[in-house]
């Protein structure tokens, strides 16, 4: 299980830019799991743009917390596998 999780990714075949990429698994408000790519720089100004603007994040409840924490050692659990 790949969601919420942030997994290094080599590309494979003949690609000019970068050869590492930042994956991203995600469900959407209406319920899509969709998946983005992320180079090391554009993590980096991600996590700059977040950590200067702290007022425009949604906090996590403490269900997103209990729903992280369920996902994290169900995939720990099926790494097992």
């Amino acid at each position: 299980m790949n969601i919420g999780r942030l997994i290094r990714v080599e590309t494979t075949g003949n690609s000019r830019g970068n050869n590492c990429y930042n994956q991203l698994t995600f469900v959407t408000g209406n319920g899509r799991v969709e998946q983005i790519l992320l180079t090391d720089r554009e993590m980096s100004a991600a996590k700059e743009r977040a950590s200067k603007n702290q007022e425009s994040l949604r906090k996590s409840s403490w269900l997103d917390r209990l729903a992280g924490f369920k996902i994290y050692w169900l995939s720990r659990l099926l790494s097992l596998f």
